[in-house]
C-alpha cells in the first residue's frame, strides 16, 4: 500500500464515526477476541510481536476494561504484545488488569508498581514500558482512552512498512466527561497523507492523539535518557522526538476515543491553577533542553513556537501577561538558542501586548457605536 504525498480518501467502514451527532451514543471499543482466534491470523513467527501496544494506568477502574477490549479487538496478520504499567493504582484497576492478563497470558505483559512512580519523578512509558518492548513499531493508548477501529493496528503497519515515516497518527472522538459531549478532535486534514514539521511543532503537542500514536521503537529506544530530564508530560516530547526524525503520517479517521476531564487525568489537573502554573514552567524549562539534544537537526529553531505559547499561558496564570511577556521577550536574548529561534520568539512576544491592546480598542468601539 504505496500512498504518495497527497494522500487517499479513507475506504474504512470505521469513518462513519466522523458523522457523530448530537445524542447520537458514545462508539464503544470493538469486542475482545480469543487469545486463541487472534493468534491463529498471524503469519511468520507469533513469538516475536511486531507490535508494542504501551498502556499506562493509574485509578482507571472505571475505564482500563474499555482499553484492554480496543487492543483485544485488533485484527492483525502480526503478532502483538500489550505492556501494561500500573502505577500503584488505590482502586480495583491492577484486579482488573490480572483479570485480563491470567485471559490471554500470551499477549498481556503487565507491572503492578507497588508505589507510585510518577510522584517520584519517573515517566511511566519511557521508564517501564518502552524499554521492554520487543516490537519494531510502538504503538500507544493510556488507560482512560480506547481505540474505536478493530483495523487500526494493521492500517498503521501497512503504512509504516510501504512508507518511510517516523510516525503515524490519527484523529479521535473525544468525549468530554464533564457534559458528555463529542467531537472529533486533532482532524489535521480531509485526506489522508504527510504533515510538515512545521505543523507538528505549531500543534505544541495536541497535534497527535496518544492513543494515535504509532512508531518507529527505535528512535525512542535510542533516546530513552533524553526523558529523565524533569519533562512534565511525555506526550510533547515524544511527539517532537518522532517528528524531527523523520517524516510525519496522517490518517484521517478517529480511530480512537479521547476522554477529556476524566477524573485524575492531565486536563483534570490542568483546572488547578497552582499546577497549571508548574506545569507551563516546567514545559518552557523542558523545551529549552529539547532544543539543546535535538544537536544540528534542521529547524529546530521552530521551537520558539511552543516555547513562546507555555510563556504566554505561564504569565496569564500569574495574573501579570503583558508585563511578564514583555520581560520574557527581552531574557530570550540571554538564552543560548539561535538567533532564528530567539526572532520568532521575540516577535510572538511583542505582538500579543499589542493585539490585547487592540483587541480592547475594538471592544471598546463596538461598545460606543451599540450606544450611538
Amino acid at each position: 500500500m504505496n500512498l504518495d504525498a497527497g494522500g487517499k480518501e479513507m475506504e474504512d467502514q470505521d469513518a462513519m464515526t466522523i458523522n457523530l451527532k448530537p445524542g447520537d451514543p458514545v462508539p464503544m471499543p470493538p469486542e475482545p477476541r480469543p487469545q486463541h482466534e487472534i493468534i491463529a491470523q498471524w503469519k511468520g513467527d507469533i513469538e516475536k510481536p511486531l507490535v508494542s501496544i504501551c498502556c499506562i494506568t493509574y485509578n482507571h477502574e472505571q475505564y482500563i476494561e474499555d482499553a484492554l477490549n480496543g487492543f483485544l479487538g485488533q485484527i492483525t496478520d502480526f503478532p502483538f504484545e500489550i505492556l501494561i504499567n500500573d502505577d500503584a493504582s488505590t482502586d480495583n484497576t491492577p484486579e482488573i488488569v490480572r483479570r485480563y492478563a491470567e485471559a490471554y497470558p500470551k499477549l498481556i505483559k503487565a507491572i503492578y508498581q507497588t508505589e507510585n512512580k510518577y510522584s517520584k519523578g519517573y515517566m511511566p512509558n519511557p521508564s517501564f514500558n518502552f524499554p521492554r518492548a520487543e516490537g519494531e513499531f510502538i504503538a500507544m493508548c493510556e488507560g482512560d482512552d480506547y481505540w474505536l477501529s478493530q483495523h487500526k493496528l494493521q492500517q498503521q503497519y501497512q503504512i509504516a512498512k510501504d512508507n518511510q515515516v517516523s510516525v503515524i497518527f490519527h484523529s479521535a472522538l473525544e468525549l468530554n466527561m464533564d457534559n458528555q459531549d463529542k467531537k472529533v478532535v486533532s482532524r489535521q486534514q480531509n485526506y489522508d497523507g504527510f504533515i510538515p514539521l512545521k505543523d507538528s511543532v505549531l500543534g505544541r503537542g495536541y497535534f497527535m492523539p496518544t492513543a494515535s500514536l504509532f512508531f518507529h521503537a527505535k528512535i525512542i529506544k535510542e533516546r530513552l535518557y533524553w526523558f529523565e530530564n524533569d519533562w512534565p508530560i511525555g506526550d510533547f516530547f515524544l511527539q517532537m522526538i518522532l517528528s524531527y526524525e523523520g517524516k510525519i503520517y496522517y490518517i484521517d479517521e478517529p480511530m480512537c476515543l479521547y476522554r477529556r476531564n476524566a477524573q485524575g487525568s492531565w486536563t483534570h489537573k490542568q483546572k488547578q491553577k497552582s499546577e497549571a502554573i508548574r506545569f507551563n514552567h516546567a514545559m518552557v524549562s523542558g523545551i529549552m533542553k529539547l532544543y539543546r539534544l535535538l544537536g544540528d537537526r534542521e529547524r529546530k529553531h521552530l521551537l520558539a513556537y511552543p516555547a513562546f505559547f507555555y510563556s504566554k499561558r505561564l504569565a496569564y496564570e500569574k495574573g501579570e501577561p503583558i508585563l511578564s511577556i514583555i520581560w520574557t521577550a527581552s531574557s530570550v536574548f540571554l538564552w543560548d538558542v539561535s538567533w532564528s529561534f530567539k526572532a520568532l520568539y521575540f516577535m510572538n512576544a511583542v505582538y500579543l501586548p499589542f493585539s490585547i491592546v487592540f483587541r480592547k480598542i475594538r471592544n471598546f468601539q463596538k461598545l460606543i457605536s451599540r450606544a450611538l
